[in-house]
């Protein structure tokens, strides 16, 4: 669990004049830099299809550049999952509603509650913030109460996201006659039969019926068997904001849902959010406002791939099972259990974890998580009795609070011999 309560005053006295117009502190601090970065609207940030906010990010702001490290739905943001870089520089900061955020697993936003967005990067615009932004930062304002009127928005979308790029495994039939030529070739070079072949031709005819559940010559496609090529995304927000020329306000929930690539197994992820907003100015030199942003979010994951808190091995374990297990080794599975309604796997002594039953038998675990992002913040106007005399004074408190729990079990598993159809005992006792 983190938690991070901050307070601090900001006085700032500006004496520059442009035109006979004294230029207020907030104008002053936008207007240092020649090369400040453009403010992007929330709208140009929700027409990139997806729940990941920093995804969103993508091709969208200039000298922005974002790295997904792997696919994983829901991940938070971390360095092993999803990176942004600012021209080149290291880890980035965030500042939401004016509070600088030390942790971006705080950040639970949707596109749909950002007002705007900005970078911070050139020096002078650092000066603001101090040196907690060295490196740069990402300046995100949420949507807030406007003066005249009332506004009410509703949104819903549901679709697809498709993969573009995967890797590809040659079939069985094809591993066959790889290993066959890679035997004689050894055979060559030695000068005897070394290595003999693995397969015969009524082998290699065997497997070209495809046929998974083959106790004698199996041909299983663990890609298409275990992966589909997209997962569902469904996203809605409740928006609603107002006002007067005193008392300004917005309040917005916002739901995701985000499916995943496995046929195996109930793999999601699911997001909600609320926000609320409020703006009192109390006469013309003092003003209140108050920012508050809760989320819960919650994540399914196999069991299988849990190594450690922040260590995404979802995807990476998958892969590494699919290239090195190839799909004439074993069945997907040799018959099921009458009493327990269970499978009873195969595997061999050379690939003894089964691609599928690793994942799809070995139980799941939950993460869940509520954060909070909660400000309050007095301005004084003195412009009155000096020209760019203006106090902020702010009290922010953040919290992230993640859980994790599960339930692990195992497969049962047996070295098959098909040529006198009998079972051995492996480690894999169910």
């Amino acid at each position: 669990m983190m938690k991070n309560l901050k307070i601090y005053s900001l006085i700032v006295i500006a004496g520059l004049m442009c035109s006979n117009h004294v230029l207020r502190a907030q104008e002053l601090a936008d207007t240092l830099s020649a090369s400040s970065s453009r403010i992007y609207s929330g709208e140009t940030i929700e027409k990139y299809p997806t729940i990941n906010l920093m995804n969103s990010f993508t091709g969208v702001i200039p000298g922005l550049f974002v790295t997904e490290q792997n696919g994983m739905t829901g991940l938070r943001y971390n360095a092993e999952n999803c990176t942004l870089t600012i021209r080149g520089n290291g880890t980035e900061s965030y500042i939401v509603d004016g509070v600088l955020v030390s942790q971006p697993s705080e950040i639970q936003l949707s596109a749909d509650e950002i007002e705007s967005i900005s970078v911070v990067s050139d020096v002078l615009d650092k000066l603001r913030y101090g040196p907690a932004i060295n490196n740069g930062a990402v300046r995100i304002n949420t949507v807030r109460g406007i003066e005249r009127g009332r506004q009410i928005r509703f949104s819903a979308e549901s679709g697809v996201e498709l993969i573009d790029r995967f890797p590809k495994w040659v079939t069985g039939v094809d591993y066959a006659k790889l290993n066959n030529l890679a035997r004689s070739n050894s055979n060559q070079k030695y000068g005897y039969l070394m290595y003999p072949e693995n397969y015969s031709n009524l082998d290699i005819a065997a497997f070209m019926t495809e046929d998974p559940l083959s106790l004698s010559n199996p041909n299983v496609d663990w890609r298409n068997t275990m992966l589909q090529n997209y997962r569902t995304v469904t996203k809605a927000n409740f928006m609603v904001r107002g006002g007067g020329e005193r008392v300004r306000y917005s309040g917005l929930v916002s739901y995701a849902n985000n499916g995943d690539i496995y046929k195996f197994s109930t793999n999601n992820y699911n997001r909600l959010n609320a926000k609320m907003n409020l703006n009192v100015d109390v006469n013309d030199w003092i003003s209140l406002e108050f920012n508050f942003l809760g989320g819960y979010t919650a994540r399914r994951s196999p069991f299988s791939s849990y190594k450690g808190r922040n260590t995404p091995y979802e995807l990476p374990t998958l892969l590494t099972l699919l290239r090195t297990v190839p799909s004439v080794a074993y069945p997907l599975y040799l018959d099921v259990d009458p009493e327990t309604g269970k499978k009873n796997y195969a595997v061999s002594e050379a690939f003894p974890t089964h691609p599928y039953a690793t994942f799809a038998e070995t139980g799941s675990y939950m993460e869940s998580s509520r954060s909070g992002l909660t400000n309050a913040k007095l301005n004084f106007d003195l412009s009155g009795l000096v020209p760019g005399l203006k106090s902020e004074t702010l009290i922010a408190y953040n919290i992230y609070y993640l859980t994790i729990k599960g339930q692990s079990s195992d497969y049962v598993a047996y070295i098959y011999n098909p040529l006198d159809d009998t079972r051995s005992a492996t480690s894999h006792l169910g």
